[in-house]
């Protein structure tokens, strides 16, 4: 997990050091990176409990990019806040270290 800091200018809270300036609102926006075993071995219930899990993560503010991983990694992109995702692979075993390989 990953913190993005964003600053913005604003009226109404007061600057501390210069009084003609606006203030400053700081907000901490979290990224963070999960990997989905779309293996035959996950049947479709267990990938919508997946989902619904991941949407829930989302709507509480966290930026969120979802690997799709089978034998090898199926497909990497962000996640915008749709619950059905276009599920990529369904093949043989998982193998998950690899994954962290192929990442870094």
């Amino acid at each position: 997990m990953s913190t993005k800091v964003f600053t913005k200018k604003i009226r109404r809270k007061e600057n501390r050091r210069y009084d003609e300036n606006p203030g400053l609102k700081i907000k901490m926006k979290q990224h963070m990176l999960l990997a989905i075993d779309t293996s035959g071995s996950v049947s479709d219930s267990e990938l919508k409990e997946f989902m619904g899990e991941i949407h829930h993560i989302y709507k509480t503010g966290v930026d969120i990019t979802m690997i799709q991983c089978d034998t090898s990694i199926r497909s990497i992109e962000p996640y915008k806040g749709n619950n059905e995702i276009k599920v990529q692979g369904r093949g043989g075993r998982v193998k998950c270290a690899s994954l962290y390989s192929d990442v870094q």
